[in-house]
C-alpha cells in the first residue's frame, strides 16, 4: 500500500510549476518602457493576425513575431539553449502555416510557442511543465497587471491614469468601430454592384 506522503511524478511536476517563484520579484522591479511597448505591439499583432491574418498566413505572422516581441519585453531574460533551439522549431512552424497550414500545425506551433516563453525566462520546457505553464496565463496576466499598474502609481501618485483611460478609450473604440463598419459597408456596396 502507497504511503500518503508518495505523490506522482506528474503531481510533482504539476506542483514543481505552481511554486516557480520569477528571479525578481514583481513587487521589487520597475517596469520599462520597452515592456510596455511590446506588450501594445504584441496585442497588435495579435489584434492583426487573428481578424485580417487571412486564414493561416495571420497565424504564420503570429508565431513569427511573438517570440521577437517577447524576446525583447521579458524584462528578466534567462535565454539557454532550450530557447534557441525552441525558436529554430518556430520558426519551422511559421514556415508550415505559411505554407501549408492546418489546424494541427496552429497547435503544434502554439505548443511550441509557449515552451519558448517558458524557457525564455529559465524554466525548461517539459511537456507536462509547458501545459501548466500554458493553462496558468490568465492568472499570470492579470497578476503581471496589477504589476503595472502599481508601478505606474509609484511614478506618478497624483495623475489620474483610469479618468484618461475613460475618455481616450472610448474615443479610440468608436474611431476602430467605425472605420471597420465603414470599410465594410464598402466592400458590401461593392459586391452588391459587381452582382
Amino acid at each position: 500500500m502507497p504511503d500518503d506522503t508518495e505523490i506522482s511524478p506528474a503531481a510533482k511536476a504539476i506542483l514543481d510549476v505552481m511554486n516557480y517563484r520569477p528571479a525578481v520579484d514583481y513587487d521589487e522591479s520597475h517596469v520599462r518602457a520597452r515592456e510596455i511597448v511590446s506588450l501594445l505591439l504584441i496585442i497588435a499583432l495579435s489584434d492583426i493576425a487573428i481578424y485580417r491574418g487571412e486564414g493561416f498566413a495571420g497565424y504564420a505572422a503570429l508565431t513569427f513575431g511573438l517570440p521577437i516581441l517577447l524576446l525583447i519585453g521579458v524584462p528578466t531574460k534567462r535565454p539557454k539553449l532550450s530557447t534557441w533551439v525552441l525558436g529554430l522549431l518556430l520558426a519551422g512552424a511559421t514556415a508550415r502555416l505559411a505554407w501549408c497550414g492546418s489546424g494541427l500545425s496552429l497547435l503544434s506551433g502554439l505548443v511550441v510557442l509557449f515552451s519558448f516563453s517558458m524557457s525564455l525566462v529559465g524554466r525548461t520546457p517539459y511537456v507536462l511543465h509547458a501545459a501548466v505553464f500554458a493553462s496558468q496565463t490568465f492568472a499570470a496576466g492579470h497578476h503581471g497587471l496589477n504589476h503595472y499598474w502599481t508601478s505606474m502609481a509609484r511614478v506618478k501618485p497624483s495623475a489620474r491614469v483610469q479618468n484618461v483611460f475613460a475618455v481616450i478609450l472610448p474615443i479610440v473604440t468608436v474611431l476602430c468601430l467605425e472605420r471597420c463598419s465603414s470599410s465594410r459597408i464598402l466592400t458590401l456596396r461593392k459586391q452588391s454592384t459587381l452582382d
